[in-house]
C-alpha cells in the first residue's frame, strides 16, 4: 500500500470507523510493525481479507482530513461555515 497522497492509488479513503470482532488483538500481535513504527490498520484489513471476513461499507459524503494540527483546524473552520450557512447547529446532515 502507499502512504503517499501526493499519487493515490485509489480514489478512496479509509476515514476511520472500524468495528472489530474479539480476534483483533491477536491479529493485531502477529504483525510486523511498519516503518514509523506502529502496526499498520491496512495489514489488519488485510488479515481479515485473506480469511474472507473483511466487510467494507462505502458511506457517501465529504471527507475531511484531520490529520494535522493544521488540518483539524481547517476542517473546523469548513464545517462551521456550513453550520454557519444552513443555520444548523449539527453536522448530520451537511
Amino acid at each position: 500500500m502507499s502512504w503517499s497522497l501526493k499519487e493515490p492509488k485509489s480514489k478512496y479513503a479509509i476515514p476511520g470507523i472500524y468495528i472489530y470482532d474479539s480476534r483483533v488483538c491477536h491479529i493485531a500481535k502477529g504483525i510486523r510493525p511498519t516503518w514509523r513504527p506502529e502496526t499498520d490498520i491496512t495489514e489488519i484489513h488485510k488479515a481479515y481479507m485473506a480469511i474472507n471476513e473483511l466487510d467494507v461499507r462505502m458511506i457517501n459524503g465529504r471527507w475531511l482530513d484531520a490529520g494535522t494540527h493544521e488540518a483539524l483546524i481547517k476542517a473546523a473552520n469548513w464545517i462551521a461555515a456550513k453550520e454557519y450557512q444552513s443555520k444548523l447547529g449539527f453536522v448530520d446532515s451537511l
